[in-house]
This record gives structure tokens, sequence and C-alpha cells, in this order.
């Protein structure tokens, strides 16, 4: 791992964050944040636009810098006994902004806001889906077999240990190779004005893939006698973009539900 010599949430460290695919990114990618949607991560790297927050999020995007700052000196304190330097690795293009590293004792500490949902998993020694992401490519960055994952809030505090398989470490990786491939056919819409809604997002999924499969498919029929591996491993991949448009068109359908239902309840009340 190469350590950059970056302050986190300084602009420098922004400006570097566009050039690589970074862990944070990672749960979006895979399709397991809960914050943003995989269509969401494609559309801000072709375009560079990211969402503005609010005071309101900014407010509690620095409570939990505050939070971190004092769970890491507890847990410096009183179990460690050594320090954790927030630092920014890279690997190849892949970075990762650690909240806690320590090269000496090989450990990566990671926090987040205390949260009831985070907590029935923390409790139970596991790291959620939608979290899990982001510390498989922590460990795979540093090199180092596993995570500490901290939540915490002013009365709580709770660590679990993640530790990452090789089958996290393929996924990872190809995940990221094939977001690359699809990054390089996504044409987002004209009017960046607009609002870009979910199904927009599907529906440019769809004819990226079209495209392609359009121009492989008479790859795939002159190659069909020859029966080589190299034809198994692109049908094999069109196989898996057209699972990854299903899965997609489905988390879309559950969230526009979710949200009519949403909906119907404020209009109840």
């Amino acid at each position: 791992m190469d350590i950059l010599d970056l302050e986190q949430g300084s602009e420098d460290w922004l400006k570097a964050r566009e050039k690589y695919y970074t862990a944070s990114e990672a749960d979006a990618m895979m399709g397991t944040s809960k914050y943003k949607t995989r269509f969401d991560l494609l559309h801000e790297k072709k375009t560079g636009i990211k969402p503005e927050f609010n005071d309101y999020m900014k407010g509690i995007f620095e409570r939990g810098h505050e939070l971190e700052a004092l769970a890491r000196a507890k847990h410096e304190a009183e179990f460690f006994g050594f320090p954790l330097e927030p630092v920014v690795g890279v690997r190849a293009n892949l970075l990762a902004s650690f909240d806690g590293y320590n090269k000496e004792n090989q450990v990566i500490w990671e926090h987040k806001t205390w949260s009831k949902y985070l907590s029935e998993f923390v409790s139970l020694g596991i790291v959620p889906e939608s979290h899990k992401w982001q510390l498989v490519q922590q460990c795979f960055i540093s090199n180092i077999d596993e995570c500490y994952f901290v939540i915490s809030n002013e009365d709580n505090f709770e660590c679990c240990i993640f530790v990452p398989t090789r089958d996290d470490y393929r996924q990872l990786t190809h995940g990221w190779m094939d977001f690359m491939d699809e990054l390089k056919f996504y044409k987002p819409t004209e009017n960046t004005d607009e609002p870009i809604l979910k199904e927009d997002l599907v529906e440019s999924k769809n004819k990226m893939v079209t495209k392609a499969m359009d121009r492989l498919i008479p790859k795939l029929e002159a190659m069909q006698l020859l029966y080589t591996q190299q034809f198994m491993d692109e049908a094999m991949d069109l196989i898996k973009r057209k699972r990854t448009i299903d899965a997609s068109q489905r988390a879309v359908d559950g969230l526009l539900a979710n949200y009519r239902k949403r909906a119907e309840n404020l209009l109840e009340s």
C-alpha cells in the first residue's frame, strides 16, 4: 500500500478521490449500500456531479467526525495501547481513507455513528452487507487480514472484528472491473439539470448492455465452432450482466414501492 500525504476532508483529498475508486463507494458499487445505488455511483463517476448536502446533513457528518475522534482515543487508551492514525492509502486504482491505521501492529480501524440497525449486527459480531465491502476494500488495499469495526455515540460503544475471505476479495475486484467496463459505455442524460430517476438509470443500463451485446454477438457466432475458453468467458460475462440488470430492476421496484408506501402513510397522517 502506498500512503498519500493528504489530510482527510481537505480539498486535495477530495480531488485525489476523483482519480480513484474508493472504499466508501464499494458498498454502492456492489449494490448493498443503504444510502446510494450502483446507478447513482455510475452517474456520479461519469459526470463528476455529486449531491449537495444541506446544513442539517453537514451537521450529522460533523458529529460523526467528533464521535470518531472520541472513540479512537478511547480505544487507543483502553485497548490498543498504541496510536491509530487517520491515513489515506492506495493500491493501483483503489483508494481507502482509514479512520485508524497502525502499520507496526498491523491494525486498521473503521468507525460509524451508533444506530440501532448497526447495533443489531455488531452485538452479534457481524458487519452488515450494507457496510461490508468498504471493509473488504480497506483490508485488500492495506494487506491486513482483519479490520476493527466500531460504532459509538455519546452513550454507546460497540466493536467487532471483520475478517474478509478470499472470495470477498474476488467479488470486490471483479465487481470493480465490471463497474469500470459499464462506466465506459454509460451515457448520462443530456439535461443534467433534470433529476435522474431510478427508472431512467435502469433504462440507460439496459441500452448500454444491449449495445455491448450487439458488438459481441457477431464475434460469438464466428467463434462458436471453435468453442474456445475465450468464448466461454464472454458468454458467462453476458449472463452476469443480465443477472445484474434483473437484480437492479428488482431493487428499483422495491424502492419505488417503499416510496409509495411512505407517501400513503404521510397522506393518511
